[in-house]
């Protein structure tokens, strides 16, 4: 019963992050767009053109560690979802703000920790950020650089079974800040929506630890929190795929 209790909050937890990613996209996906004419616009053949002004809506979906996860198949596959709303306050220069679901794996968490494990799981996090965007040209396809500043907020705990240990272990991680540059191309289209390319960097500094419970450390008669703690420096690079609109 207490299980079922602590799962549905979980969920419950999970759900509230989800409604409130899900409704900033869709809002975000019913605002018309500042209405611009011709001044306003980088314009290119076949009516093709860029933004130099208004509030810039992008969605985006990226996939992370795709020489171990894909070419190797060694690991899982990191992934990551986003939302990021800017106003273009220059024609090269936008600042704004966003969220994210990330999900970057983790090692194989037995070794770590002396255990006998190939168990892999993934550290899960709803970021929530600062950005700004440099455009470094005005062709159709301009490239630019942006960073994302702000904090991870951990999700959940990732159980595992080991070879010789008493029962089921748990891995907890921390919310830490983290910050996200990247590099990417945006396509020019003849229609609000246009589309584009990134490849950035996540760098989030977090503590992790393990333990027989998933919510409570386990205490000894002495008092003595039983457990195991590593600080780790979690990179990933993320490739993907940009809506802009």
């Amino acid at each position: 019963m207490l299980d079922m209790l602590k799962l549905k909050l979980i969920n419950t937890g999970w759900g509230k992050v989800l409604f409130v990613f899900v409704f900033i996209i869709m809002h975000a996906a019913l605002l018309q767009a500042q209405k611009s004419n011709p001044a306003n616009r980088f314009v290119y053949e076949e009516g093709k053109y860029h933004d130099k002004s208004g509030w810039i809506n992008s969605v985006g979906i990226y996939a992370g560690n795709l020489l171990e996860g894909v070419v190797e198949n060694i690991e899982p596959v990191s992934f990551q979802i986003d939302y990021v709303g800017y106003k273009l306050i220059k024609p090269r220069v936008g600042l704004g703000g966003g969220v994210a679901l990330k999900f970057s794996q983790t090692k194989q968490i037995g070794p770590d920790y002396g255990f006998i494990s190939t168990a892999y799981g993934y550290y899960k996090f709803a970021d929530f950020y600062g950005y700004g965007k440099i455009f470094l040209n005005n062709k159709r396809r301009r490239i630019y650089v942006d960073t994302k500043l702000g904090y991870s907020r951990a999700l959940g705990t990732i159980g595992f079974k080991c070879f010789g240990c008493d029962g089921r272990h748990y891995l907890r991680h921390s919310s830490s800040p983290t910050v996200q540059p990247g590099i990417g191309v945006e396509v020019a289209r003849a229609d609000p929506l246009r589309w584009g390319i990134k490849l950035s960097f996540s760098h989030n500094q977090i503590s992790e630890q393990i333990d027989k419970h998933p919510d409570d450390w386990e205490v000894t008669k002495e008092g003595i929190i039983k457990r195991s703690k590593h600080e780790r420096d979690l990179n990933r690079f993320f490739l993907g795929l940009n809506l802009f609109f």
